[in-house]
Order: structure tokens, then C-alpha cells, then sequence
């Protein structure tokens, strides 16, 4: 009888007793390791520098903040290499990066003639790190990789292009960001695992397919990487009925896929020496959860609690699509099997409660995101929502904070600074909503309109005051703090600006009939007012909190300011000036991040 699984491998693996097994032998040790010193041709501005005691390619940061080159140009400074490619297939540029500030911290790369890709545009400013580029797909041979200035001051450094599959990489070291999200994972252009792992990629399909296909990898603990590992482990594939469809040997260190004909609904056991993961059919279950949201879009009249989370369901659904937590908007797509069953979970416990009339529990302490229909497209706009122990043993209507997020930043940016930090965000004694704003639209126009919509659900359904708000926000979401708070100030008790200025003149860039307001806020106004900027910015130089404070003095208000170092970003200890502020007592002393 013919055997239902037929397996590829695409790296060497072990003799396996099936017959049925083809084996094509592929090589990962091809690392290819590039100096910066190595180029062919540098451009000007583009030249070599030592930063901190390493080799680099960069440009001088110039008087002023320079806008980014467009990517389909060929201006601006560049540096070309040539590269020999041993063995071809997918390779992923990985280099160690110095930026210099916010606004200087990306590249422009390409291979051949190939579009130019974004490289960096996130991490750790003023010290070396290790960020992850695009993904290339080389043939054996010859080729061409050039790197272009995307803006000024940015550093590059060390350069490796790894045969490592991606999911790999993501599962050791990075995650879903560009940057190292686990240092004990990539040391010195080499992938390490602290433990034994068995990882499969993607772990589900949604979409139904004649054959089921996924690859393995198993990472093993050697000190010289996980490339490096040689030891032989037994491999079994299980389907959903309890059914053993293969069985054999396969060496460590080595990547292959596997097609299943005729795949079933259910999971999928793969059990490799004592590790057991799981490969996930979806399909039916992803359909019925189709099924639900066009059941509930198609009621002629909805309750009021459909009404509320039937946008949060359909968000889940395109969380599940997307297969990954968006934190920056600079992540890579790389699918998260446990946030996907996640999500799974959440969007059927929604609508659980909905059909048994228990919405009532589903607003629970801790951070949850959710999402609204926009009144002016019905656009999807999702938010988070953090609600404090406090929350749930209180009936009084809370104050609460509504944050704005900066350039690429997401509705995720709150919590994602927080954890950077080490910092649990249950230090936030108070209510927080951070909406995703339409992404990088600097809080005008639909994301302004949008903001209104969602202070009235935060009344209405959230025992939130709408009277009693702190607006704050980070980089362009201090600037939009600004925006927003001059036109609708008596929406706002308190405005904390963090590394922004006030948003005259680029608005007016964006919208040429843009009014600045005067003064900046009306003399009835008498909320509280905390500037918060890092004296060594470069991205928004401190100049600009400078410049607000002249404005408020113009316009007679008194505000605070507490300065700090660090350059774009803000104080350590912001969740504690939130706490204090709001309960008005005086305002702790900004901290420096370390």
C-alpha cells in the first residue's frame, strides 16, 4: 500500500528504513562573512570609520536631521561588494549596526540589480547590536551586494550572509523583530541554543490544501552553533488519529520539509529524541470562525454587546492571518503557532460569551487589545487596553491615560518599552488605551477622528472618565499629543509630552491649510502640563521642548519639565510619573534609561 507521507529532505539526513523517502542533499555551512574594509567601491558621503574600536561604513550626521533617500533612487553615499556564493539558496543578511539616533538608524541593500530593502529602522541607539536584513536567494557564484545611506549617521559594520533558515534564526535569537531579541542565541556571526529544540515552520495551515507541508529543524547545544551539532535522533510523525506515518534518523543541525498527501483535520505529533512538537490543521476551525463574523455582520439589528466585540473577533481573525504579534512595524512575517492558537482561543471565548450572554466577562485586569470601526471608512483600528487589579474591584469611573505611539510604533509600544526595560506594565496604577492610529499618520485627520470615537467607547463601555484623561504619547506621538490637545483641551486633565515638539510646521507640510493654534492652549484651560525630553536627542533635538516652553509662557501656563539622558526615548521610570502625576503630587525625577 501506498504510503500517504512523502518527505524531501533539503539538507543531509540520515539512511531512513522508508523506502518511500527521497533524500536530496543540500550544504548550510556555506557562512559567508564580509568585512566592511572588503568593499570594491565606496561612494562619498559614504567612507570608513572606527566607531567604538570597530570598522564601519557610514556618514557624518551633518547640521541638521536629513530626510532618508527614497529607495528607488541611486543618491547618496554607498558601498559595493562582491560576493562568492558556494553553494545557492536563501540567505539572510545579518550585520552589526551603531545608529546614532532614531533618525539614523537604517541602510538601504540590495544583491545585483534587485530593489533596494529597508535594513534596520529599529533598536537599541549608541552601542553595537546585531540586526537582521532581508532574505536573498543566491545562486552559485558571483554577485553583487550594495549597501546605500538611507540616513545620515547611521553605522554598519561586520556583515554576514547565513544559510540558516529564517524560522531558525527567529526561533534562536530574534523573534519576530530585526533585532536580537535573545543574546545567548547569536554571538559572533554564529546561531546558539541553550537547549535542545525541535522546530517546525510554519506549525499550521489555514487554507485548505491537497498536501500538508512543513519543515523541521532540530538545534542541538554545541558551543561552535547549531550548525555545527553531528549527533543522530530518532524521528516519528503521528497524525490526528493516533496513526504512526513515519518513523527513521535524521542529524541534528539539519533542515528538511515534509509533504503530507491527503492531510486531515487535527494535529500532527513529530517527535524527534525527547522532544515533541505539533503541526496544526486549521483549516476547519479558521472556517467556522469565518462563518461566526459574517453570521454577525449580516444581523439586520445587533445588541449592544455584538456591537462592541464584533471588531475585536474580526481583528483575531486577522491576527490569525497574519500570524505574528505586530509590537513595531518594522517586525518580519514570521508565523507564531502558539499566537496563532491564541488568537484561535480568544476570538471563540468572544463569541461564547456573546451567544450565552456573558460579555460581561470578558473585560478582565491586565492588557488585552482590541479594535473598533472607524465612523468615517469603517476602517479597523485596533487598541490596547490596560486595565490595573484596581479595575476589577472598583465601580467608580477610572482617570485613564491615552497614549501615542511614535513612528513605527504600534498600539504594543506601552508594554513593548516596559519589557525592554525588565518592568512589568502592572506598575501602571492607572488605565491605559493605545490606539494603533492608523500607523505613521501623525495623528491628523482620520487617526484624530478615529482618537474621538474611541474616548467615547472607553466611556461607554469600559467605566473609564472621559472627564478625567491624561493624554501622553512618544516622538511623533508627543508631537500629536500637541496636535490633539490644542484642538480638543478640555477632553484632557494633563499632557505629557515625551520627546516631542509642538507640530506646527510639519503639519503644515502634511496639510498646507494646517492652522497653528494661539495660543497654544485657551486661558480657561487649567490642566497640568509635564514635558519630558532627554537633553542629548538628536532625533527630536531638546531645542523643541524649548520651544513649547516658550510657547506655554506666551500663553501664561505654568507646566513642568523633567530632562534626562539617553537620546530618543523616555525616562526609565515613566509608568511612576504617570502614577504620580495623575493622584497630583509632585513629579518624581525623571530616570535615565540605562
Amino acid at each position: 500500500m501506498k504510503s500517504p507521507l512523502i518527505i524531501t529532505l533539503l539538507l543531509h539526513i540520515l539512511a531512513f528504513c522508508n523506502p518511500l523517502t527521497k533524500a536530496t542533499i543540500d550544504n548550510l555551512d556555506n557562512v559567508i562573512n564580509i568585512s566592511p574594509l572588503s568593499a570594491t567601491k565606496i561612494t562619498k558621503p559614504m567612507h570608513i570609520a572606527k566607531i567604538e574600536g570597530q570598522e564601519a561604513l557610514t556618514t557624518n550626521r551633518g547640521p541638521e536631521t536629513r530626510k532618508g533617500t527614497e529607495q528607488s533612487s541611486e543618491d547618496g553615499g554607498k558601498a559595493v561588494f562582491t560576493i562568492k556564493v558556494k553553494n545557492g539558496g536563501d540567505y539572510t543578511l545579518i550585520a552589526d549596526a551603531f545608529w546614532c539616533a532614531g533618525d539614523g538608524n537604517s541602510f538601504w541593500i540590495k544583491v545585483d540589480s534587485l530593489p533596494y530593502e529597508k535594513f534596520g529602522n529599529d533598536g537599541t541607539e549608541k552601542k553595537w547590536i546585531s540586526i537582521r536584513g532581508p532574505v536573498f536567494n543566491l545562486s552559485a557564484g558571483t554577485h553583487t551586494l550594495t549597501i546605500r545611506e538611507r540616513e545620515w549617521g547611521a553605522a554598519i559594520g561586520n556583515i554576514t550572509l547565513s544559510p540558516i533558515p529564517f524560522f531558525v534564526s527567529s526561533a534562536l535569537a530574534f523573534g519576530n523583530s530585526v533585532t536580537v531579541t535573545d543574546s545567548n542565541g547569536y554571538k559572533k556571526g554564529r546561531f546558539l541554543s541553550i537547549k535542545q529544540q525541535l522546530l517546525i515552520h510554519p506549525g499550521y495551515v489555514l487554507i485548505s490544501e491537497k498536501k500538508l507541508k512543513f519543515a523541521c529543524f532540530y538545534a542541538d547545544t554545541s558551543k561552535n552553533g547549531v550548525l555545527e551539532a553531528d549527533n543522530k535522533l530518532p524521528l516519528s510523525i503521528t497524525d490526528p488519529t493516533g496513526k504512526i506515518i513515519y518513523s527513521g534518523l535524521i542529524s541534528a543541525g539539519k533542515n528538511f520539509t515534509i509533504d503530507i498527501d491527503k492531510g486531515i483535520a487535527g494535529s500532527y505529533l513529530i517527535r524527534t529524541g525527547d522532544k515533541t512538537e505539533s503541526y496544526h490543521n486549521l483549516n476547519s476551525r479558521f472556517e467556522t470562525l469565518r462563518t461566526a463574523i459574517s453570521a454577525i455582520k449580516g444581523k439586520p439589528i445587533k445588541s449592544n454587546d455584538e456591537l462592541l466585540w464584533l471588531p475585536t473577533i474580526e481583528l483575531c481573525k486577522n491576527n490569525i492571518e497574519r500570524g505574528y504579534k505586530l509590537r513595531h512595524q518594522s517586525d518580519v512575517n514570521i508565523p507564531n503557532t502558539q499566537y496563532v492558537l491564541a488568537e484561535f482561543n480568544r476570538a471563540e471565548e468572544i463569541l461564547c460569551a456573546l451567544q450565552n450572554k456573558r460579555a460581561d466577562t470578558l473585560l478582565k485586569s491586565g492588557i488585552q487589545e482590541l479594535a473598533h470601526y472607524s465612523k468615517i471608512d469603517s476602517q479597523l483600528c485596533p487598541y490596547t487596553l490596560y486595565l490595573p487589579a484596581e479595575w476589577t474591584h472598583s465601580s467608580k469611573a477610572h482617570h485613564f491615560i491615552l497614549y501615542l505611539h511614535g513612528t513605527g510604533g504600534t498600539q504594543w509600544e506601552f508594554e513593548r518599552n516596559m519589557e525592554a526595560r525588565n518592568l512589568p506594565i502592572s506598575k501602571l496604577e492607572h488605565p491605559m488605551i493605545v490606539p494603533f492610529g492608523r500607523g505613521n499618520a501623525n495623528w491628523m485627520k482620520e487617526a484624530e477622528k478615529d482618537l474621538l470615537t474611541l474616548i467615547t467607547i472607553a466611556g461607554k463601555s469600559f467605566n473609564l472618565d472621559t472627564n478625567n484623561i491624561t493624554l501622553s504619547g512618544f516622538s511623533m506621538g508627543g508631537y500629536g499629543t500637541w496636535h490633539i490637545g490644542s484642538l480638543y483641551p478640555d477632553k484632557f486633565k494633563i499632557l505629557v509630552p515625551v520627546a516631542g515638539g509642538l507640530p506646527w510646521e510639519w503639519s503644515r507640510l502634511k496639510n498646507p491649510d494646517y492652522k497653528a493654534p494661539d495660543p497654544i492652549l485657551p486661558p480657561s484651560w487649567n490642566g497640568r502640563i509635564v514635558i519630558l525630553h532627554a537633553f542629548d536627542d538628536e532625533a527630536v533635538p531638546f531645542i523643541a521642548a524649548l520651544e513649547v516652553s516658550k510657547k506655554l509662557a506666551k500663553a501664561g501656563k505654568c507646566f513642568d519639565m523633567s530632562v534626562y539622558s539617553g537620546g530618543h526615548t523616555g525616562p526609565m521610570n515613566q509608568y511612576e510619573i504617570y502614577n504620580e502625576i495623575i493622584k497630583d503630587r509632585p513629579l518624581p525625577k525623571a530616570v535615565s534609561p540605562k
